[in-house]
């Protein structure tokens, strides 16, 4: 699997800052097994990353909806329109 410059560098990113934050909880935290911690961190991580990354092509899908949905119901208008004048 080949990935994006861009992508590899926010991959890069992420799994710095779950280093960074496991290393924080290893020190601050002696009840959590030191195994489960990064995975947790890493779905944080992984979700928060996709969340940010929806967040703009959602505007973007709500916009081209609205806009496909005015088109079709412009057409909708002019095609019932056009055979009463024909009549």
């Amino acid at each position: 699997m080949k990935f994006s410059e861009e992508t590899k560098k926010r991959l890069t990113q992420l799994i710095k800052r779950i280093d960074l934050k496991t290393e924080r909880l290893k020190l601050t935290d002696n009840n959590n097994p030191a195994e489960s911690i990064p995975i947790k961190l890493l779905q944080q991580e992984i979700a928060t990353w996709y969340r940010q990354s929806i967040a703009p092509s959602s505007g973007v899908y709500k916009r081209n909806a609205k806009g496909l949905s005015m088109l079709i119901g412009l057409l909708m208008a002019v095609g019932s329109i056009l055979p009463l004048r024909q009549a």
